[in-house]
């Protein structure tokens, strides 16, 4: 056994004349006293125990024995117990390893006296006194496990060697021992020239740093992939010399590149990471500031240049992590890990135009026979006209429906108080069947209910901040938060989609004829030509959703003329939208260059159609992302043509238009304005477009796929926090696929404010499981640094996966 050559190699040395045929069962002599032969008895007791909890075993080390035995002897000489001497090479236990040459990154130890002759009584035995060496061992053992801070040390999964020193007191009949546990070893590269000192940088000193902490707290995440390799030399780049000047501001700052190897994270052992509190691995000689914008050849270019330093020769840069070090007056701030975020820039997100088709869903159960739609109503109102239903009672007209039952449920949102909610949905309910009777229908049975609707707040707030802190909550206290003035103004993108009532229409026969995809071409044209209008809007929609379940092909959307009459422009609208859906990949600048005019001439007929604005709105933002000074700002002439844009689009909300859709062109107009602000050095606004940008992200029904999208924005703008938010619901509801997962573990790891480290551990654990070799791939380049095995808990899930 490895730990038992070990051990007889140092206290041979050590006592050359104690040797001895004794056995573990044999009465401790301290005259006489067989010092390997303790050693391992109580080796095998503490990997017993290690054994019990899933750690691996302790090896014995020379290094560890020495410093060891150094502290036996220092407290037989004291007639005391203590971790601690008075010599300053040797005040702790790390001090005394390194005054030893030890290269262990973690040391810690544990020190007792053992009155030999005495009558102690051992816990898990009938005996009264440790006579032997085995029961010796077992005690040390139960004395270090009942010390609960003591324990914690033999536990630690970081230690992987033991060193045992004893010093036997014959007056007293006392025992002194000794156990120093430590990490891994670090072992030193041959062709690197180590400095003694770190180059003389102070390790970190939260005084000396937290006012550059509190200025650059981002710096970890911004410069996480900042590191080149040009041949053999390692360079910093970053594109903006102004950052650089302000974060090495002072004569003494400098940066350095802490080099480590993959194989001291190799799963076969524990980490062997240097004893340094400053670098890890290999740290070259810092680069002082002076030094570094002296020789910055990009400074005309206001970019900033740095040659750090070269590899040590004969190293294979596939093999090789790299961290950067921040140094302020001479002080290590930041360590910043080797990681690919993958961030990435837009310009616009999924931009479609609005379509104007019937308000029913068109979805029939030839079983239960019945048509639904869903009638919207504004905050605390409750009048509903027979103009606002008339097309779909004209769609129920034009395909023949024989209604036998009408019911309706009445829903309001949530805040508020019950009582008064209760009698606004009711009146909700008498509006809608008043206006259908206003139509003129048979006469027919009708049924109301009426619901707060609780399970349509829950649905909207789904993927939003909200769902985490509301879901645990009973319903009175979620009334109470919402009925907050504050919060009541940030929840109303989700309340808005609850006052409404639903309306199903149960027939007893439906003409499926009027319904044959093949047929809706030719009775779309024939009811232009009768200016039909609400017949053809109705066939119009049908053709679309056809050609959507791939039943129609595209063309068919496009056949015929529509006239240039006020009551047919929703229809030709529609084509403009249809056009911008299945065509714009092919010549799109065109194309919208066509659209824009034809959306004009429409609003010479009817300036007043929410659907026409809209797309005017969104066709405009498609041009300003290609072109940022499609709009100015003249402060002279008190021309600001963003600032009237936006007023333009805010416009929307006062139409028929789903709030949701507004929302997604503000988010769409911040995105813009953001990279507007930055080209015009407007830094103010562009930040509150940022933050703008964030608020409208939870206000527009974003998808997974566009909620990555936007992830991946937010990334590239270095706001990480923002990126976690929107893509946590998805995460814990089990929406996601491989390259969300890795990116959301890229970045959470980040936000432990967020991201609670065990629940980063749970879903390192689900991905390696999920996703196997996608997950191994997270941490090889271009990926996240193998420095985050420094972390044993990563490392761990890391190890049973990817060996």
């Amino acid at each position: 056994m490895k730990f038992l050559l070990g051990l007889v190699c140092v206290s041979g040395l050590l006592f050359p004349n104690l040797l001895s045929s004794q056995s573990a069962g044999s009465k401790v002599d301290l005259e006489n006293l067989d010092h390997d032969l303790l050693s391992n008895e109580l080796i095998i007791a503490l990997n017993n125990y290690r054994k019990e909890k899933g750690l691996s075993e302790l090896e014995a080390e020379k290094v560890l024995s020495e410093a060891a035995l150094d502290q036996a002897m220092y407290n037989r000489k004291s007639n005391s117990v203590s971790s601690e001497q008075i010599k300053k090479k040797k005040i702790t236990a790390f001090d005394r390893v390194r005054y030893y040459k030890g290269l262990f990154y973690k040391v810690d130890e544990f020190d007792i006296a053992v009155e030999v002759d005495s009558k102690t009584r051992l816990k898990s035995s009938t005996k009264t006194q440790p006579s032997s060496y085995r029961e010796i061992s077992e005690y040390i053992l139960e004395e270090w496990r009942d010390d609960r801070k003591l324990d914690v040390l033999l536990t630690d999964e970081a230690f992987f060697k033991v060193g045992i020193g004893f010093a036997p007191n014959k007056v007293n009949q006392l025992l002194f021992a000794s156990i120093v546990v430590g990490s891994a070893p670090y072992k030193k590269e041959k062709n690197f020239s180590y400095s003694s000192k770190s180059h003389k940088i102070n390790p970190y000193d939260r005084e000396v740093c937290k006012i550059f902490e509190r200025t650059y707290s981002y710096l970890p995440e911004l410069f996480s992939n900042n590191l080149r390799i040009e041949g053999n030399r390692i360079v910093f780049y970053y594109h903006d010399l102004a950052l650089i000047e302000g974060i090495l501001d002072m004569g003494k700052d400098a940066l350095a590149v802490d080099i480590m190897t993959n194989e001291q994270f190799a799963c076969d052992h524990g980490n062997m990471l240097h004893p340094s509190p400053v670098h890890k691995g290999m740290m070259l000689k810092p680069v002082k500031k002076s030094k570094l914008f002296k020789l910055n050849k990009l400074k005309g270019a206001k970019e900033f240049r740095a040659d750090l330093g070269a590899i040590p020769a004969g190293m294979d840069t596939s093999t090789l992590q790299f961290a950067l070090l921040v140094i302020k007056d001479k002080c290590l701030c930041s360590r910043i890990s080797t990681n690919n975020l993958k961030g990435k820039n837009i310009r616009l997100l999924d931009i479609e135009l609005a379509i104007d088709t019937l308000s029913i869903s068109q979805n029939i159960d030839s079983n239960s026979r019945f048509l639904e739609f869903t009638v919207p109503f504004e905050k605390s109102k409750y009048d509903y006209e027979v103009e606002d239903i008339k097309p779909f009672l004209d769609s129920i007209q034009l395909n023949r429906f024989n209604i036998r039952e009408i019911e309706v449920t009445a829903y309001s949102s949530i805040e508020g108080n019950p009582i008064s909610n209760m009698n606004l949905q009711q009146r909700r309910a008498e509006s809608i069947l008043h206006a259908i009777g206003e139509y003129q229908l048979q006469e027919v049975k009708t049924k109301i209910e009426t619901h707060e609707n609780w399970d349509g707040f829950m649905e909207s707030i789904k993927g939003s901040p909200y769902e985490a802190e509301y879901k645990n909550l009973s319903k009175d206290e979620i009334r109470m938060v919402v009925n907050s003035d504050t919060l009541q103004y940030d929840l109303e993108p989700y309340l808005a989609d609850q006052r409404k009532a639903n309306i199903r229409i149960f027939v007893e026969s439906i003409y499926i004829d009027s319904l044959t995809p093949e047929k809706l071409p030719s009775k779309f044209q024939a009811s232009i030509q009768d200016e039909e209008y609400i017949r053809s809007k109705a066939i119009q929609t049908l053709m679309y959703r056809a050609v959507l379940n791939g039943e129609l092909d595209t063309a068919v959307l496009f056949e015929g003329d529509i006239p240039q009459y006020k009551q047919f422009v929703p229809l030709a609208n529609n084509r403009v939208a249809f056009r911008m859906q299945f065509q714009k990949k092919k010549n799109s600048d065109s194309l919208v260059d066509n659209l824009r005019m034809e959306i004009e001439a429409l609003l010479g007929v009817e300036p007043t159609n929410g659907h026409i604005n809209f797309n005017k709105q969104a066709i405009k933002l498609y041009y300003w992302a290609k072109d940022l000074q499609f709009l100015i700002i003249d402060e002279e002439n008190k021309v600001d043509q963003p600032k009237d844009f936006y007023k333009d689009i805010r416009k929307l909300y006062n139409t028929k238009i789903d709030n949701y859709k507004v929302n997604r062109l503000l988010l769409n107009y911040n995105i813009i304005s953001a990279d507007f602000y930055y080209d015009r050095r407007d830094f103010r606004n562009r930040i509150k477009a940022l933050k703008q940008v964030k608020k409208y992200v939870q206000k527009a029904k974003l998808n997974r796929t566009q909620t990555f999208i936007m992830a991946k924005y937010f990334i590239y703008q270095m706001q990480i926090d923002w990126a976690v938010q929107i893509m946590s619901p998805f995460i814990k509801s089990g929406d996601y696929d491989s390259d969300f997962m890795m990116t959301y573990l890229s970045i959470s790891i980040y936000t432990e404010k967020l991201v609670k480290q065990e629940t980063y551990y749970e879903y390192l654990k689900i991905a390696s499981e999920k996703y196997g070799d996608e997950f191994c791939e997270l941490f090889r380049k271009p990926g996240m640094s193998k420095e985050y095995l420094s972390d044993l808990k990563i490392k761990s899930i890391y190890c049973e996966n990817c060996k």
